[in-house]
């Protein structure tokens, strides 16, 4: 592994809405993915999902509520996790081989 640079991997992760998230299925099929910040309006907070949500559709609410438009910010947290959970495992397993080694070298 090269030298490490978490500061890509740290901003997104600071940009990217809080937690917790969860994902959901209706009928087989994703139906959203749902953020820890309920939204105001309809109280879903979807970053993702393949409709609106039947509580904006009862308000009235306008089709660019936010519950039908992903974030930008979540949108990228969530194309680079495939790469940036990877790249911090392998960081996480090179230092507990590390750490082991001192321990048996201290010992």
């Amino acid at each position: 592994m090269s030298e490490l640079d978490l500061t890509p991997i740290k901003a997104r992760c600071e940009a990217a809405t809080e937690g917790p998230w969860k994902w959901e299925w209706a009928d087989g099929v994703f139906s959203a993915l749902t953020l820890g910040q309920a939204d105001d309006v309809c109280g879903y907070g979807h970053v993702l999902t393949s409709e609106r949500c039947p509580a904006c559709i009862d308000a009235g609410t306008p089709d660019e509520h936010p519950c039908t438009l992903p974030k930008q910010e979540d949108s990228d947290f969530i194309a680079h996790a495939r790469e940036d959970i990877p790249y911090l495992l392998a960081e996480v397993t090179r230092l507990e081989a590390e750490n082991a080694a001192l321990r048996k070298a201290g010992a």
